[in-house]
């Protein structure tokens, strides 16, 4: 999707579908976002027995178990499933018409002007 966005005396041409990521990557065992004091996200090879998943300690291969919180340990989207009893996804909840609807509250606020090309 393609909207002109005009403010003041600027116009921008904005493609929706080109977006620029601005999450924080998680870094597993190293600096992170975190939000309530919750523990930190980590990451350890697994194992089973004799079976390690690290090749650094003998094993064939690499494979870990993690552990995070993805709302205290790094950035996320938010969507109505997070307040609510039911589980509601974000995709299961867009729709372009939705999507239209939010862009003009949000920019309205802003006396943003909008017109989407596509």
């Amino acid at each position: 999707m393609k909207a002109k966005i005009s403010f003041k005396t600027f116009d921008f041409e904005v493609n929706f579908s080109k977006g620029n990521d601005i999450s924080i990557p998680i870094n597993f065992n190293g600096e992170q976002p975190n939000t309530y004091g919750v523990d930190g996200a980590t990451s350890k090879p697994y194992q089973d027995g004799q079976f390690i998943g690290d090749t650094r300690k003998g094993g064939p291969c690499n494979f870990e178990t993690y552990s995070f919180t993805p709302h205290c340990n790094g950035t996320h989207t938010e969507c109505i499933g997070h307040i609510t009893d039911e589980r509601v996804s974000v995709l299961s909840s867009l729709n372009q018409e939705m999507i239209r609807a939010t862009w003009f509250l949000l920019l309205q606020k802003i006396q943003l002007k909008i017109t989407f090309l596509t």
